[in-house]
């Protein structure tokens, strides 16, 4: 069959033994720790910082929509006042451009009202408590991620 020039040869064909593997068994989480501090308004019009981190989140949100099977994301912002500033939460996000901008508002509104002062790393030990929560440390499947922005 393959001097006769047959392609499909080496094909298998019947069904696949382990099937299920592939499939994700829970969605992924990822926590989006973005910057919502005063200087981030600020130094806006110096260099666009905040314009990038609005646009970095509005990316975000558009590539996730429609993924919730896979994966389960959170976006929450620091600043001065806060460590855990919560704008998406677990399970819950937005399902229309509407709330895509009552975000991206929200964000914009904090960090012009905010204190001064740097909670970074107050941020980051918060969002790895609430990404693994309810997950054993030891589990398989642990593909949590944090991107801080």
């Amino acid at each position: 069959e393959g001097v006769a020039g047959e392609k499909y040869i080496y094909k298998r064909r019947g069904t696949v033994e382990n099937q299920q593997s592939h499939s994700v068994k829970r969605p992924r989480r990822i926590r989006f720790v973005m910057d919502c501090s005063g200087s981030m308004y600020r130094f806006n019009g110096y260099d666009q910082r905040q314009q990038r981190c609005l646009e970095a989140a509005a990316l975000v949100m558009e590539a996730f929509d429609g993924m919730e099977k896979r994966f389960d994301y959170s976006i929450v912002g620091h600043s001065g006042d806060s460590r855990c500033i919560k704008l998406v939460n677990f399970g819950e996000p937005p399902t229309n451009e509407k709330e895509r901008m009552q975000i991206l508002q929200e964000m914009v509104a904090h960090s012009q009202y905010c204190q001064s002062g740097d909670n970074t790393l107050g941020a980051i030990k918060q969002a790895v408590a609430d990404v693994t929560k309810g997950y054993a440390v030891d589990d398989e499947n642990d593909e949590n991620c944090m991107v801080i922005a």
